[in-house]
């Protein structure tokens, strides 16, 4: 996918996506469309020599030729923002797909939504059409400016007009911009469109000859999502079952021997996995809880892209780079008050390692060894074995019992026995207080026991009792974190600055792997030593590694450049009212289904004979919400959404009524 982007209205788009078109053999598309047949764009496409089969069916078409918003509120309609963010598939994918837009880059949509909203994503790269005429510098580096801050990719600019070398080559100093070549202007085109046609196939090829070259570059760099761009190969997989041990893969939490063949997915955007059997599945929960702003992001990807081809790893022990520096003063910016220091780790269980081994040292180097972990019973924080140790003994661990240390367990403080549990909480703090190096807890859901949630309340009287009795507070917020609880880390619900807070999942928005830990001074200083062995000695090869810090840093300039706290906001009301609308319908569900929320996670706990992780009731009700395109994974007997923020209101609808129909499955 190429999108056609114009510095204004009238600067020869529609002349450049035809001959594009016609010289990659590729499909022409205009989402929206101003002015009715004959006069058109698709309508000049065809005359300038695209098959009319190779040009795809506008979205919206209206009568007068004026901004999109002002056009559709004239003839009483509407656009479909969230419509137009789906691109159609062309019916032979191998082909390009070229799409025009609608004038300049910030021409409003609706009176909400600019245009260039729509090229963020799609997450496609763009090339900039300029009329070589007074203005041309302005316009176009005002354009190009929108496209960088952004984080959109941009191949190039292509000049429509009269020769005007000194315009060109100023815009290409001032912006860094790649000049793609000079297309002369095409006059009379509905008069003699086949004649237009013969010369413009001529100059465009002799104008842009260089252009294949360009975009497969842009292919090799990964802008075109995989998609055919000028002869690149469109990506795939070789055919195979993925059932039993058949294919060369070992997933995660799967038995292979009892699984459905796995969903072969072929690139995704916003809430939606593209299969290569041509689904379109909605992502429910998150890619496993780590997708936040929507799949493939065209900040974070454009991120991604400029940072690994400056700087792609450096050995962070005895180096240091701007990605790290930056991403850990953000962070400790950001975090609750008291924590000062960012370590960088892997994952989540990688990031909850280190917070255990930060903890027991601190006491270690005071002189005092005090190497018990309480933590919450129910709990889970990972896979590694200090993580296993933590959290909750169950199928998870039992293989591997022997070889795990002891844990002294909290009473989980569910509402219906809150005060009881924090009662016995703070006798077993008090009583065990010289050995207990410090609680670990999911401050306010447990994700993989169930999405149990418990009240800020009970998280706040749990850290009063650790500052009571000198026990150091760990918050595991790998799942929590980055507004999933609907303030930006969980703790801040309860108003409470743990010593250690551990992360990962949301950090990059879903893109690449990255855990952080972060611990107050006191903790850092406890390692703080001219004697060497007094050092934290816990590392990874790829600990900060800069790709994983710029996608991360991507992450959170998105937090502060987009409504993300509104959309958070918003998806938590539509979770309310859809849980009360399914819950009030009792004679299309089974009696005795308890309902949680918090924040933008919503579970439903079913009554089963087989409750628990290895219930088979998921299994089934995950295959029937696949088959209704809608990507499930419970937690046993508790099905729960955990959707990307960008998910519409239509898709989380759509998914409480496939869990609806599911439900006469239980």
């Amino acid at each position: 996918m190429i999108v056609i982007a114009g510095t204004d209205t009238g600067v020869g788009k529609t002349v450049f996506a035809a001959a594009l078109a016609r010289m990659l053999g590729g499909y022409y598309w205009k989402p929206v469309q101003s002015g009715r047949d004959p006069s058109t764009d698709s309508a000049r496409v065809r005359a300038l020599g695209v098959p009319a089969g190779r040009v795809l069916k506008e979205r919206h078409v209206f009568s007068r030729p004026l901004s999109p918003h002002r056009a559709a509120e004239l003839d009483g309609a509407a656009i479909d923002v969230e419509r137009l963010a789906s691109p159609p598939h062309p019916p032979d994918a191998a082909r390009a797909l070229i799409v025009e837009l609608a004038g300049g880059l910030l021409v409003p949509l609706t009176k909400e939504v600019l245009q260039v909203e729509l090229l963020k994503r799609w997450g496609a790269p763009v090339v900039l059409c300029a009329r070589t005429s007074l203005g041309t510098i302005n316009h176009t580096l005002l354009s190009i400016e929108a496209l960088k801050s952004r984080g959109i990719p941009l191949l190039g600019v292509a000049f429509v007009g009269k020769a005007m070398p000194d315009t060109e080559r100023t815009i290409a100093a001032l912006s860094g911009a790649r000049r793609l070549g000079r297309l002369d202007w095409i006059a009379g085109l509905e008069e003699d469109p086949g004649r237009s046609s013969k010369f413009l196939h001529a100059s465009f090829r002799k104008s842009f000859s260089g252009l294949r070259r360009v975009l497969g570059d842009a292919a090799s760099a990964g802008l075109g999502q995989g998609e055919k761009i000028g002869g690149a190969p469109r990506q795939s997989l070789s055919d195979f079952s993925g059932r039993g041990d058949q294919s060369p893969v070992w997933r995660p939490y799967t038995q292979h021997a009892a699984a459905e063949p796995p969903l072969l997915v072929e690139s995704a955007r916003g809430a939606t996995l593209y299969t290569r059997d041509g689904r379109e599945v909605f992502d429910a929960i998150s890619s496993w809880w780590v997708t936040l702003h929507g799949h493939s992001h065209p900040r974070i990807a454009a991120a991604i892209g400029r940072q690994a081809g400056l700087l792609d790893q450096a050995l962070f022990a005895d180096c240091t780079h701007e990605p790290a520096e930056r991403l850990s003063r953000e962070l400790v910016r950001l975090a609750p008050r008291g924590l000062s220091k960012a370590f960088y780790s892997d994952d989540g269980s990688t990031a909850v390692e280190a917070g255990l081994k930060m903890a027991i040292g601190y006491w270690h180097n005071k002189g005092r060894e005090r190497g018990l972990i309480a933590a919450l019973e129910g709990g889970y924080h990972g896979d590694t074995f200090g993580a296993m140790s933590a959290g909750e003994r169950g199928p998870f661990t039992k293989a591997y019992a022997p070889f795990l240390f002891d844990v002294l367990r909290l009473p989980f403080p569910e509402p219906s026995r809150e005060a009881r549990a924090l009662e016995r909480s703070e006798q077993l703090l008090k009583r065990h207080r010289d050995r207990i190096a410090a609680l670990i807890v999911e401050p306010l859901v447990q994700g993989v026991s169930g999405m149990r949630m418990y009240s800020p309340a009970a998280l706040k009287a749990l850290h009063g009792m650790c500052r009571r009795w000198g026990v150091l507070f760990i918050a595991d917020e790998v799942m929590t974190g980055f507004g999933r609880t609907g303030t930006f880390f969980a703790c801040e619900a309860a108003g409470v600055s743990p010593d250690i807070l551990c992360l990962s999942k949301g950090i990059t928005g879903g893109s690449l792997a990255l855990g952080a830990t972060l611990a107050s001074e006191e903790i850092f200083r406890g390692f703080w030593s001219k004697d060497r062995s007094r050092a934290f000695f816990h590392g990874h090869s790829y600990t900060a590694n800069p790709i994983a810090c710029r996608a991360a840093l991507a992450n959170l300039e998105i937090f502060k450049e987009e409504p993300v706290a509104m959309r958070i906001a918003a998806q938590a009301r539509l979770h309310e009212s859809e849980l009360k609308r399914l819950l009030g319908s009792r004679a299309r569900s089974p009696s005795g289904i308890r309902a949680r929320r918090m924040g933008t996670i919503a579970a439903l706990e079913i009554p089963c004979r087989e409750p628990g992780y290895l219930s088979g009731l998921g299994r089934r009700l995950a295959r029937f919400c696949l088959s209704r395109n809608v990507l499930l994974r419970p937690l046993g007997n508790v099905v729960y959404i955990m959707a990307p923020y960008c998910s519409t209101p239509k898709e989380i609808r759509h998914a409480y009524d496939v869990i609806e129909e599911s439900l006469k499955l239980s």
